[in-house]
């Protein structure tokens, strides 16, 4: 535990060498062993498969919480590598979730466009533009220049953010329409006054890569869903939530009774829910329980 702290310590400086000697050098070779033992058609992948597990894992001791669970370090390297190297096979799966790439297609094209050729934007990325746009205009009732411009933003941060390494590979079609979703959502949140600040989520970090982008931009969706809401139903979200109030402390706030603040709370979650989807709804709950 004390280990673990201490290089969580280090990684929030920014300093990465006691990971690489605590962690990394003491498995990565059994790891690489097994790895090419189990799934011999991916040993020329090997070495960057176990790189993108270690930086996974990396970001994962940079979030963890100490005092709320325990870290069984092997295990979720293990895990991890199991699940690096499903990823890795190219199956039509995999494929369609990539936008038509395999992981290893992925890393060369990313590769490539660290030294100045563009395709895997201009022609891999841009195949899904069109898609992207769509989805703004008929499931989110964008306009066409809003649904062009928010998915032009979109994918020019993806660009920044794969030249940064910040991007894996495992959903990047779902990725794409999702960051265009989020700056449709942030832009629309910027044309009127917030009512409520989303002080009980923290999403910030030293390092932004695929997944804490998308923790970082669920945030802006779930304030445009709350806005939506009646004042009633912002308090009780509110002080449920983020201010971990009882349904008993809800009663007595809003002087009713504890059979009816439950009834209203119930409908308040469901028109949350109705508002945010069921997909990020979920995510919604799962973040402020965890």
């Amino acid at each position: 535990m004390q280990q673990l702290v201490a290089i969580q310590e280090d990684l929030r400086r920014g300093e990465t060498d006691t990971f690489q000697q605590w962690i990394v050098s003491p498995v990565k070779e059994m790891l690489h062993q097994w790895l090419i033992e189990e799934a011999p058609s991916l040993k020329g992948e090997a070495a960057d498969i176990l790189k993108d597990v270690f930086r996974k894992f990396q970001l994962q001791v940079k979030k963890w919480e100490p005092t709320n669970e325990v870290l069984d370090v092997k295990k979720e390297l293990w895990s991890l590598t199991r699940k690096e190297c499903k990823l890795a096979e190219p199956t039509k799966e995999n494929r369609k979730k990539n936008l038509g790439l395999s992981r290893a297609e992925f890393k060369k094209l990313c590769k490539l466009l660290k030294e100045g050729e563009e395709t895997l934007i201009e022609k891999v990325y841009l195949s899904h533009f069109k898609q992207c746009m769509n989805y703004l205009i008929f499931k989110e009732d964008a306009a066409s220049d809003e649904a062009h411009n928010c998915s032009m933003d979109a994918l020019y941060e993806i660009r920044k953010d794969l030249l940064k390494d910040k991007i894996f590979y495992g959903n990047l079609a779902y990725y794409f329409t999702y960051r265009a979703k989020s700056k449709l959502y942030k832009w629309r949140n910027k044309q009127k006054q917030p009512t409520l600040p989303l002080d009980g989520i923290d999403f910030e970090g030293d390092e932004k890569t695929e997944t804490e982008l998308i923790q970082n931009e669920l945030s802006a969706l779930i304030s445009e869903a709350i806005n939506k809401l009646c004042r009633d139903c912002k308090l009780i979200i509110k002080s449920f939530y983020y201010e971990e109030k009882s349904l008993k402390e809800l009663a007595q706030k809003m002087e009713k009774s504890h059979a009816a603040i439950r009834k209203q709370t119930s409908r308040c979650r469901d028109k949350l829910r109705k508002f945010l989807g069921d997909r990020f709804y979920d995510q919604f709950s799962h973040y402020l329980n965890n």
